[in-house]
Parts: C-alpha cells; sequence; structure tokens
C-alpha cells in the first residue's frame, strides 16, 4: 500500500493495527461465520479455545505481516489492542470463564484470563507460528482446567 493511499485510510499507524485488531474479533465473533479456505469455523465457537483457535487461524492466514508487526515496536501496541478485545470478549461472554471461587474478584479473573491469551498469542509468535491453531488452543486449554 502506498503511503497516500495509507493516510487516505487511516490517520496513523496506531488506528490501522486498531482496524486489524478489531476486523479479526469483528469476523471470529461475528453472529454469521463463513467457512473459510484455512479453516471453517462455519458455526459460533462454543468454547474459549475454539474462539482462540479461530483467531490463531486469522493471524496465522496473514503470517507474514503478523509476524512483521508482532516481532517488531508495533508489537506492544497491537497487543494491547489484542488485550482489549480479549478483555471484552470475556467480560461479554461469562460462559467462557471458568467457574472459579466466588470470593475471586471478577476484574482479577478478567485480567488474568486476557493477559493468559495475550501471552499464548505472543510465545507463538515468538516459535513464529510453528505450532497449528489447534496446539496453541489446546495448549492454553491444558492450561487453564475449566476454561471451556
Amino acid at each position: 500500500m502506498g503511503r497516500t493511499t495509507f493516510y487516505s485510510h487511516f490517520e496513523t499507524k496506531d488506528q490501522l493495527l486498531e482496524a486489524m485488531c478489531q476486523s479479526i474479533f469483528d469476523h471470529v465473533l461475528s453472529d454469521h461465520p463463513k467457512k473459510e479456505s484455512s479453516h471453517d469455523f462455519s458455526k459460533k465457537p462454543d468454547t474459549l479455545a475454539e474462539v482462540l483457535e479461530h483467531v490463531l487461524y486469522h493471524l496465522r492466514d496473514e503470517k507474514e505481516e503478523m509476524l512483521e508487526i508482532l516481532l517488531t515496536d508495533s508489537a506492544d501496541l497491537f497487543l494491547s489492542y489484542f488485550s482489549e478485545n480479549v478483555r471484552s470478549l470475556l467480560k461479554e461472554n461469562p460462559k467462557y470463564l471458568p467457574a472459579y471461587s466466588s470470593d475471586l474478584p471478577k476484574d482479577y479473573l478478567l485480567d488474568m484470563m486476557t493477559s493468559g491469551i495475550v501471552e499464548t498469542v505472543r510465545w507463538w509468535v515468538k516459535h513464529r507460528m510453528e505450532y497449528s491453531p489447534e496446539q496453541v488452543a489446546a495448549y492454553y486449554e491444558n492450561m487453564v482446567p475449566g476454561a471451556t
């Protein structure tokens, strides 16, 4: 994309990264997901691991661009937008939260679950996405019992 084209759509790189992240989550959480060439999540996900797997497919489908973003100075900014989207997803869909003791503050649980997902993505990218989205989602699910 040329500089002029870029600035006709986005004022800053930050806005582009936010839009990219939002686009992924809007698609994954769509009421009518469609089968895609690399994966089929045409039914709404039932578990948090399925949501994570779907997100990972979209990151991997744009592997070169995502590695360029996530292995550079832009990583923290993109992951902050990613984190906001994950936290909103968990807050709006309590079915994805594990059933822990009621004396655990909900905001603590949201923060811990969100950071776990963000760090899972960071780890996966550090390994250049060599593991499949299914494997990575299963790793996360094994680390967070009850996160179904």
